[in-house]
């Protein structure tokens, strides 16, 4: 059978959109990490997903957080079918919410547990809300966008009240491979700076370079090579933003001794030069 969408609103980098999709074919997204933050919520099947530097087991039933920016991969488990609505959104549009109250909000997607697993009658709240978008989106009747916002906040208050009641399900390692890549990932994200090529990671893990490569990309979608220059990437990108450091500097701090080499990631993975992000990031 094909993969079918059942509904869908806008595009995956707008304010706010979401698809459903049923899946009966293997599908496993790549070098997978975007600014606007992410809720997914299986109607059926099982899925491993690797979020940040953890991996998780997400059942039917399940919400998923995911952080802006934060590196994520699905993988199959079991079975390939399955059936999940995943859900976009910057804070933008939710602009009309004070900060304080945002923060609050947003507190799913900073847990260590990022997978709320909900008794059936909450699945059924849950389920109700994505309705009423997949109707509105539908529709498209005056004041549907405004709805939207209505929904997406009473989902994120729900999401709040239940993880306060400790609801959320354990976290796992899928694997043992998924448990050492999660160690070397941690590793990576305290020493991204140090200069440490395949097989110096290799020889610390206790793996041969090729194992370790093979295994890192399955795990995470990115070569070991790729991730650490996405995490230096992301960290200048927090350098132009909050301070007033030169370029050169930034790209020093972050790891980098070659400015040329620098630019060149940096345009790879934010698809503008370090200068026009700047700009971008600090324009009133």
């Amino acid at each position: 059978m094909q993969d079918q969408i059942v509904s869908c609103y806008g595009q995956e980098n707008d304010p706010f959109h979401f698809e459903r999709m049923r899946r009966f074919q293997p599908f496993e997204r790549k070098n997978h990490y975007h600014r606007n933050f992410e809720i997914n919520y299986l109607y059926q099947g099982r899925r491993s997903y690797f979020i940040g530097d953890r991996s998780f087991t997400v059942e039917a039933g399940d919400l998923v957080f995911i952080h802006e920016y934060e590196v994520h991969k699905a993988s199959i488990l079991d079975s390939p079918r399955h059936e999940r609505l995943v859900l976009n959104f910057n804070k933008l549009f939710l602009e009309p919410l004070d900060a304080p109250m945002l923060h609050e909000l947003l507190e799913p997607f900073r847990l260590p547990h990022r997978v709320l697993r909900l008794k059936v009658a909450d699945q059924l709240f849950v389920q109700g809300l994505f309705q009423k978008m997949e109707q509105e989106a539908e529709k498209r009747e005056f004041g549907y966008e405004l709805y939207f916002k209505q929904l997406l906040t009473e989902l994120l208050l729900f999401a709040k009240r239940q993880m306060q009641r400790q609801q959320t399900a354990e976290h796992e390692h899928v694997s043992p491979m998924h448990q050492k890549i999660s160690a070397i990932v941690q590793e990576i994200n305290r020493s991204y700076t140090e200069p440490c090529s395949l097989e110096d990671w290799a020889v610390r893990f206790h793996t041969s370079p090729y194992h370790l490569s093979r295994s890192f990309r399955s795990v995470t979608g990115f070569s070991l090579v790729e991730y650490v220059n996405m995490t230096r990437i992301k960290a200048a990108c927090r350098l132009l933003k909050q301070t007033d450091d030169k370029i050169i500097d930034i790209a020093q701090q972050v790891g980098y001794d070659n400015l040329a080499h620098f630019g060149r990631q940096f345009k790879k993975w934010a698809k503008v030069t370090p200068g026009i992000y700047r700009k971008m990031e600090t324009a009133d």
